[in-house]
């Protein structure tokens, strides 16, 4: 996954912050294992075998509290049982994925062609795709729907955890974090990396915008004040 151990001066940084983190949510910090991601990307990720794992350029550049505002993020999801079922449904997902792919490929093919090229092509594509949904009995819309269902059950658990970093009181280093080096729009990014729409893009992300966050998290203030 490329992860490594962290260096004597990454744990230095990283594990008082742990203990930190671990100690106010009553968890024993021994269970989970620090790993470290080179990567110029303020990101972080926990992950099934009880890892939590924090990019080199975070622990280079966080302030302590916005950093033990990630690990709390992370350490959420695990206390939410987040890391394995995102696990599974990556897997189940990715049929469903692959379908929406070739799709796309298809039709941006059709689109340089003729326009009756490209009618002939779309017709055909209907044609079939409502064969198929008469011959499964729609089960195929299962597989299709489970890339978007999934990918918004991966949303909220990105707001749970947001809200169990909260609940340790980090709320405020953890708005500070999206409002500055999380405050770009990951779905764009998607977007512009994949060329596909916007609506797309969002429908098919696993983590919510940073105004969708920090708008759930001043909701959450306001209803805990």
């Amino acid at each position: 996954m490329g992860l490594h151990h962290p260096t004597d001066g990454e744990l230095a940084r990283l594990t008082p912050l742990w203990h930190e983190v671990t100690a106010r949510a009553g968890v024993d910090a021994s269970v989970y294992t620090l790993w470290v991601e080179e990567s110029s990307d303020i990101n972080a990720e926990a992950t099934g075998g009880h890892i939590v794992s924090v990019t080199s350029h975070a622990v280079d550049r966080l302030p302590d509290g916005q950093l033990a505002a990630v690990l709390a993020h992370e350490l959420g999801h695990h206390v939410g049982g987040h890391a394995w079922s995102a696990l599974m449904a990556y897997w189940y997902s990715l049929p469903g994925r692959l379908v929406w792919h070739l799709l796309r490929v298809v039709i941006a093919r059709a689109r340089d062609r003729s326009r009756i090229t490209a009618e002939v092509i779309i017709l055909t594509l209907g044609a079939g795709a409502v064969f198929t949904v008469v011959i499964t009995n729609g089960l195929i819309l299962l597989l299709v729907a489970a890339p978007f269902l999934i990918s918004a059950v991966g949303r909220n658990a990105e707001l749970r955890a947001d809200r169990y970093a909260s609940g340790l009181g980090l709320a405020s280093q953890l708005t500070a974090l999206l409002s500055g080096p999380l405050a770009t729009d990951r779905t764009e990014s998607a977007a512009d990396r994949t060329g596909s729409s916007s609506l797309l893009a969002r429908l098919l992300a696993s983590h919510p915008d940073s105004r969708a966050r920090l708008h759930a998290l001043r909701r959450h203030s306001e209803r805990q004040s």
